[in-house]
């Protein structure tokens, strides 16, 4: 994480990727941290004085996510994901549709990369042999089990060789189970990384208290 102290223009290369000054002096003003230069070329220092927005800067620089995305959901996104455990383990219509209901919604499609980040940092575990089975309708979903799942499945194909389409077979589903039968593979924090989800947390809680205060 982006610290309040000087830094030498090598370790600002090594952060941002950049090996021009004004690349630096860019992506600095894009975060709006506020900093001082001295010195030219490799002799470049910059002294950080203060990161408004922690949370931004460590989504950014330590985890990786790209500078246009909408923090202020992914806050609110992560602070239930990682501190709730029911809210961790519902489907993700579940979890955009709780979000809409909140606050600023965030889709499923974009909560579905946020969590394959996670994953490829370590950060969660992604089953491949657990699953989480639900029917889903518009906005209403039914948890279910497995033996159910599997039972509806099994009479949508047997609608299907009876000669009915897939839009038909789909709607004697819904008709008959109050929804569309779907899977997902359960998720579990990774405690290897513990530190860094301890550090995400703070970070969000003080953009949090900031927000309030002001």
């Amino acid at each position: 994480m982006l610290e309040l102290r000087t830094y030498t223009k090598a370790e600002l290369v090594e952060m941002f990727h950049t090996n021009s000054r004004e690349g630096i002096v860019r992506r600095l003003n894009n975060y709006g941290i506020t900093f001082t230069c001295e010195g030219n070329g490799n002799n470049l220092k910059v002294t950080i004085n203060s990161i408004p927005d922690p949370f931004k800067v460590f989504c950014i620089l330590d985890l990786g996510f790209r500078p246009q995305c909408d923090f202020v959901k992914m806050r609110e996104f992560f602070w239930a994901y990682f501190q709730d455990d029911e809210f961790r383990s519902l489907p993700d219509e579940v979890l955009e549709y709780r979000l809409r209901e909140d606050g600023p919604g965030v889709s499923r499609q974009t909560i579905a990369r946020w969590k394959e980040r996670l994953s490829t940092l370590g950060l969660i575990w992604i089953s491949t042999n657990e699953f989480l089975y639900y029917f889903a309708y518009q906005h209403t979903q039914r948890m279910t089990d497995k033996a159910e799942y599997c039972q509806a499945w099994h009479e949508y194909w047997e609608a299907r060789g009876k000669g009915a389409k897939s839009r038909e077979a789909i709607g004697y589903m819904i008709v008959d189970y109050g929804g569309v039968a779907r899977k997902q593979p359960c998720v579990d924090l990774n405690g290897i990384y513990a530190g860094t989800i301890t550090a995400l947390l703070e970070y969000i809680q003080e953009s949090i208290e900031n927000e309030l205060n002001n």
